[in-house]
């Protein structure tokens, strides 16, 4: 049986946001996980408004242009998510591929990692992504699972630079 999810909707990270932002990351922090995948690193900051500030310079600076969204409910704006698109990918970005995204401990395993993908996928061609690559580690069964609900095909796998084996999908626009 299909768990049914809350409306939600991806936001740009803003000011406003910044309890609902450090509450999120305290989570994973207490979750005991040291890294929060597509979150352009909030997981490294304990200042909310230096993280916002480092996202903004990083778009507007990066060789690779990229977008950071919060996935949030809809009904009272709890951060559920977070995801970073990549407008485009050269080789050097190929195993993180166009799209980072991460599901708070609390909210994993009813639905939300699909829901964030999918809409992820949109707003990446909206970007003008005409093809796009998600990976995630071979270890990782529910990513594995949230990439192929989302009509991904696989296309090979690798072994990344730490030692991990890798698995790339694609999704033609």
């Amino acid at each position: 049986m299909r768990h049914k999810i809350d409306k939600v909707r991806l936001l740009l990270p803003s000011p406003e946001m910044v309890n609902r932002a450090m509450e999120f990351r305290a989570e994973y922090l207490k979750a005991g996980e040291i890294k929060i995948n597509g979150s352009r690193a909030l997981h490294d900051f304990g200042n909310f408004r230096e993280w916002l500030k480092a996202v903004k310079n990083t778009e507007a600076t990066d060789e690779i242009p990229s977008s950071t969204f919060f996935l949030v409910r809809v009904s009272d704006g709890f951060i559920i998510g977070i995801c970073n698109i990549r407008h485009q990918t050269d080789e050097r970005q190929i195993p993180e591929g166009h799209v980072g995204y991460s599901v708070r401990p609390t909210m994993r395993k009813k639905g939300y990692g699909t829901e964030l993908l999918r809409l992820a996928l949109i707003k990446a061609e909206s970007l003008g992504v005409i093809e796009a690559v998600v990976s995630c580690k071979k270890t990782n069964a529910a990513s594995k699972r949230v990439i192929e609900k989302n009509g991904l095909r696989f296309e090979r796998e690798f072994v990344y630079e730490d030692g991990e084996t890798v698995l790339m999908y694609k999704k033609t626009f």
